[in-house]
């Protein structure tokens, strides 16, 4: 950093004595944008009802509302599966991570295990009242305005489209039994 300054005030001496005008600027670090594009969303509605709106906020960001009611309680038995899949063609996504069935419950106690999960989660919370612990109460739960924080992203996060489609069931004698499922489309740009 402190060599660009050298050399840009080098250059801008130069440029003087030839009567060109210089300003110095320190380049910035182009900031990621994460663009929600459409939320698919299935549910079971002898659990739970749901409205998902994707619409642009004040500052013209892409947002997300949800407003969801859970029927009954969900003791111990919660799991989700998540796939993280990458656009690779106008109707194909090539899956980059998939955690495959997690206990969700297990997971709220011991949330380092898988980090992507855990960063998505702490970033939803800051946007609503969601379930983040067992036995999920039944009850309202809501997202409002919320947006994914690129600071949350890791640094070598290539720009393109997005596919994260989880599921959540829960375990009910020998099957797991659909609560809802969630397919969010998104595109990273600078």
């Amino acid at each position: 950093m402190n060599q660009f300054i050298g050399v840009a005030f080098v250059v801008c001496i130069l440029q003087l004595i030839t009567v060109i005008e210089c300003k110095t600027e320190i380049p910035t670090k182009h900031e990621k944008l994460v663009t929600f594009i459409k939320v698919d969303y299935e549910i079971n509605k002898n659990l739970m009802s749901m409205k998902v709106d994707l619409k642009n906020n004040t500052n013209g960001r892409p947002t997300v509302d949800l407003d969801a009611e859970l029927f009954t309680e969900i003791p111990d038995e919660l799991y989700i599966n998540n796939i993280i899949s990458r656009r690779v063609s106008q109707l194909e996504y090539h899956a980059l991570i998939k955690t495959g069935r997690l206990s969700l419950c297990d997971f709220f106690k011991n949330s380092d295990r898988e980090p992507f999960l855990k960063t998505l989660l702490r970033n939803l919370e800051t946007f609503g009242h969601m379930m983040f612990n067992c036995p999920v109460k039944k009850g309202k739960y809501y997202l409002k305005d919320f947006y994914m924080d690129t600071n949350t992203l890791p640094s070598f996060t290539p720009t393109g489209d997005y596919r994260v489609d989880f599921a959540v069931t829960r375990k009910e004698k020998d099957a797991y039994v659909p609560i809802y499922r969630m397919l969010w489309y998104a595109t990273v740009s600078y």
